[in-house]
């Protein structure tokens, strides 16, 4: 995951805070407290990081309260010397991975004739870059589990997704092919 890890805690005017109307009320308010701009595109971004590290925290707090021992890593996943240098890094100071669960991707959705070819290249490339470094990077002689999230507009497409049906198909067909080897 790119995403940073968030501050453990959260900002004191935000804790307590459920509803969407509520957090963009108190990011207006900090916004305007600072003299930054205020404006629909900066509280909704603003809004989408809130709620990202809730889940960063939400989620890393459930692994440690089942006992798992939890290291947080942020990376491109779609940059070969970066992610491939944490793959190694793994295995150099702990000797091995046991599975790997490969949940990236992003979507973009637009009519592919409306659609840019960064925007293309950045949904596509996420899903399929990611799971063809992790296939050349992991040592299978000692993996337990490699599971490929999909979707299933892979096969059967989806309005305003064909980069994320080609992405998807992609990963199945490499999970298919590297289960028969």
């Amino acid at each position: 995951r790119r995403s940073a890890m968030p501050s453990p805690e959260e900002p004191a005017e935000l804790r307590g805070l459920e509803g969407p109307r509520e957090i963009k009320a108190a990011l207006m308010e900090g916004l305007r407290a600072t003299g930054s701009e205020i404006s629909l595109p900066a509280v909704e971004r603003a809004y989408a990081q809130v709620i990202k590290d809730r889940e960063i925290r939400a989620n890393l707090g459930r692994l440690r309260a089942t006992g798992a021992a939890v290291e947080y890593q942020a990376a491109d996943v779609r940059d070969a010397v970066s992610f491939g240098t944490l793959i190694d890094g793994i295995y150099e100071r702990y000797g091995r991975i046991d599975g790997v669960i490969h949940g990236a991707g992003i979507i973009e959705d637009r009519l592919l004739l409306d659609n840019e070819p960064d925007s293309f290249d950045r949904v596509f490339d996420t899903k399929t870059d990611s799971a063809f470094i992790l296939a050349r990077r992991l040592r299978p002689e000692g993996l337990g589990f490699l599971v490929f999230f999909a979707s299933v507009s892979g096969p059967f497409g989806s309005r305003g997704q064909a980069d994320y049906a080609a992405a998807n198909e992609v990963v199945n067909r490499l999970a298919a092919g590297l289960s028969r080897s």
